[in-house]
């Protein structure tokens, strides 16, 4: 089990803000002790035990312009993901850089998608999935584009075409991702977030910002 996580950092900038969330400057507090420690490294017992819970490896947590970013693997994926603190609480969205390796047809490829998704209401318990179907689905028919087209990308017709049909099954997936990653960090920062029923009325659930697919 993970006991400690290295390279942690906090943006000095944070403790300037005039945000009066209780939320927030709980985040501050934690922040400014862990900027003036002379270690580089935190233990995250609490936070590790429910890393178990839900079957993520975590691989790298930073802290740097008001973000947080979190890095871990799930069922084959390498996620990575971009949390604004505190305008998560704002925007109610989370980015993600999601990456997977894939033989297909014998040949070994690297799949690099950006998604931005809506944190949702609708909360799934964590610990109750432990693979995305739907999303390894998406990646083997991009993989089935890539022999036809020379311009596969987030504007591709086709790539357009199938998130579309699979937007409800995928937007589903990442609402669990979400509620992990929104426990995580409660238990990480002792803090607890308190989004409002317009958490999806500003965003659209799920947006496709970029497709790469490179050949091994």
């Amino acid at each position: 089990m993970l006991e400690r996580i290295l390279n942690i950092s906090a943006g000095s900038d944070y403790k300037s803000s005039t945000s009066k969330s209780g939320s927030y400057h709980r985040t501050s507090q934690f922040l400014t002790t862990l900027q003036s420690s002379l270690s580089d490294s935190i233990s995250l017992s609490p936070a590790t035990a429910f890393l178990s819970s839900v079957h993520w490896r975590l691989k790298k947590i930073n802290f740097e312009k008001e973000k947080y970013i979190i890095t871990f693997e799930f069922d084959g994926f390498e996620f990575t993901a971009y949390l604004g603190q505190p305008d998560i609480l704002i925007t109610h969205s989370i980015e993600y850089e999601v990456k997977r390796k894939v033989e297909h047809y014998t040949k070994l490829y690297e799949a690099s998608l950006q998604i931005i998704s809506s944190v949702s209401e609708q909360k799934e318990k964590p610990g109750s999935r432990i693979a995305m179907p739907e999303l390894f689905l998406f990646v083997i028919e991009l993989l089935d584009l890539e022999d036809l087209t020379y311009s596969l990308n987030s504007e591709n017709a086709e790539v357009k075409k199938i998130f579309y049909q699979k937007s409800n099954m995928l937007q589903t997936e990442f609402n669990y991702l979400n509620s992990c990653l929104v426990a995580f960090l409660e238990k990480y920062l002792s803090i607890k977030y308190n989004f409002t029923a317009s958490a999806l009325s500003k965003n659209e659930s799920l947006l496709l910002r970029k497709v790469l697919i490179n050949k091994l």
